[in-house]
């Protein structure tokens, strides 16, 4: 993958989704990640206390003498004998999870050292599947408009152009938090003329693909 190819679609600023669905608003950023941001940020990892007394200044020490004097690596308690640090390369995290177990050379503790997930901290991860809209005056059957009003229902992704034709319903690929929400039936003000928007989840959704009718 090129350096500066990005990972994710371009930042547009932190939106309002899904602010017409009960219990199912959010926000959320998209940001433009290279390769590079991926390849220098700081590793999650998780260090388990197996024998002796732990404590933040030990571990704090122990890393210190066995990878870097100078690098910060932000320890914290988790549990009783469990902490979270952060590790400054992906060969450093390897050679600290390599063994089941070691002993320190600092104090009497044994421990073990595990990786953890790069999105330590996440609580929940969206879905994209394709909504279907009903109500949208004929004039107003236009790709940006269809994602302006879809953020009423998540965070839109794609339109499907094919479906702007014609009368029949406006199909668009949004990220929600609980795609059985997505129901209802929203009043929207065109140019200051109210439409009812009825929105319906599609039945057998398949992420990412825009199916023939």
């Amino acid at each position: 993958m090129a350096p500066n190819c990005p990972m994710v679609k371009e930042n547009k600023g932190l939106r309002l989704c899904a602010y017409g669905l009960p219990g199912q608003m959010f926000y959320n950023l998209h940001m433009a990640l290279n390769e590079e941001d991926r390849t220098q940020r700081p590793l999650p990892a998780r260090l388990l206390v197996r024998e002796g007394l732990g404590s933040v200044e030990k571990v704090t020490t122990e890393l210190r003498y066995l990878i870097s004097s100078t690098w910060d690596w932000k320890v914290k308690r988790i549990e009783k004998n469990e902490y979270q640090f952060e590790v400054p390369s992906k060969e450093s995290l390897e050679m600290l999870t390599k063994f089941d177990e070691f002993r320190y050379k600092s104090s009497d503790m044994k421990v073990k050292v595990e990786k953890l997930d790069e999105d330590v901290g996440c609580f929940a991860v969206l879905r994209s599947v394709w909504v279907k809209a009903l109500g949208f005056p004929p004039w107003a059957r236009k790709e940006n408009a269809v994602k302006e009003v879809a953020y009423l229902v998540g965070d839109p992704e794609e339109v499907d152009k094919r479906s702007l034709s014609g009368n029949g319903p406006v199909r668009v690929k949004v990220s929600i938090k609980d795609p059985q929400e997505i129901k209802g039936t929203s009043n929207v003000f065109f140019n200051g003329k109210g439409f009812k928007i009825s929105w319906f989840l599609e039945q057998d959704n398949t992420e990412g693909e825009v199916r023939s009718k």
